[in-house]
């Protein structure tokens, strides 16, 4: 997966932070389901804030990437970079 730049990083998380998430069940990149998006949500910014050090960074990275391809406006779409991801867990988008 390529890396991200720091601006690149930001602009997704500024568009996870606002976006509507479906208050319905949904699956989540590694296939959870997700029950509470919003608690979801905050855990994901919280290990991304945490930072490169942390347990769980790159894991919420990539769920945060998988996320903006798949609902993201086409600015986010592009910075996602997640069409590798997805051809090398062999799924689609």
């Amino acid at each position: 997966m390529a890396a991200l730049t720091s601006d690149e990083l930001a602009l997704l998380i500024q568009w996870f932070e606002t976006v509507e998430l479906s208050a319905s069940p949904f699956r989540a990149a590694q296939g959870a389901e997700i029950r509470k998006p919003e608690a979801w949500r905050q855990q994901v910014l919280w290990d991304i804030r945490f930072g490169p050090g942390g347990l769980y960074w790159e894991t919420a990275v990539g769920e945060l990437r998988w996320l903006a391809k798949r609902i993201g406006p086409p600015d986010v779409q592009a910075v996602a970079h997640t069409d590798e991801l997805a051809e090398q867990q062999g799924r689609p988008l």
